[in-house]
């Protein structure tokens, strides 16, 4: 417990910074906050995640390595529920800018074509990968290019 509370310390004191670099990234590329935001910053925050998710399939536990992904994105998106019943200026997601809906869609279309690959058990592979990895690896690109040419948030 002691050092989970001091990561959680640690964590409260470097997201500022985080951010802050993410912005200066943004204004120095011109490519935008909302696109650094997403691009780079979602990747940094996933880092933990896919560090577990691969000390999980180093002992064989597939199941705990999707859990853990797939469970991290349901718990934010859960999260977003709970922010919005503690925000007192009105509605969390209403506050949020329009353009950030297609970030929210994307997301909740990765995680769905994840369950569904993940439940369909589908063994096609196209090299070593399997067809639908690939098809979220497509998505996620395309997605990512979508969101690079509408200037989200810039």
């Amino acid at each position: 417990m002691i050092g989970f509370g001091l990561t959680a310390v640690l964590l409260i004191a470097v997201v500022p910074m985080l951010v802050n670099a993410s912005t200066e990234i943004a204004e120095i590329t011109g490519l935008g906050t909302g696109f650094v935001g997403t691009a780079l910053l979602s990747l940094v925050t996933s880092l933990p995640e896919l560090l577990a998710a691969l000390a999980a399939m180093r002992m064989n536990a597939f199941d705990m390595a999707v859990g853990n992904l797939l469970g991290s994105s349901v718990f934010n998106m859960l999260a977003l529920g709970i922010a919005d019943f503690f925000y007192l200026d009105g509605r969390f997601l209403g506050a949020i800018d329009d353009n950030f809906v297609l970030v929210g869609l994307l997301g909740l279309l990765l995680t769905n074509m994840a369950l569904v690959g993940n439940l369909a058990r589908v063994e096609r592979k196209f090299l070593f990968i399997e067809v639908d990895t690939i098809a979220t690896i497509i998505v996620y690109l395309l997605g990512m290019y979508l969101l690079y040419i509408r200037g989200i948030g810039a």
